[in-house]
């Protein structure tokens, strides 16, 4: 089975998580420079089986876009 990755994109870094090849445990990988992810993106497809590509955006813990911010 192939895997899922999620980014959860900010203005200046990304954060990027991994499932295992079963899809059961989800779990950090890396976080990136957001003017990279494009590049470690197709990178990482060439070498690792995909299923779903998931994207996201990274909140606050009251729920408040972090894009307000700053």
């Amino acid at each position: 089975m192939a895997r899922i990755i999620s980014f959860d994109y900010g203005l200046k870094r990304t954060g990027i998580a991994i499932t295992d090849e079963l899809q059961l445990i989800i779990s950090p990988f890396k976080t990136i420079d957001s003017s990279e992810i494009l590049e470690f993106a197709l990178n990482y497809v060439k070498e690792e089986s995909v299923e779903t590509i998931v994207v996201g955006y990274p909140t606050h813990q009251d729920g408040t876009n972090t894009y307000l911010c700053g």
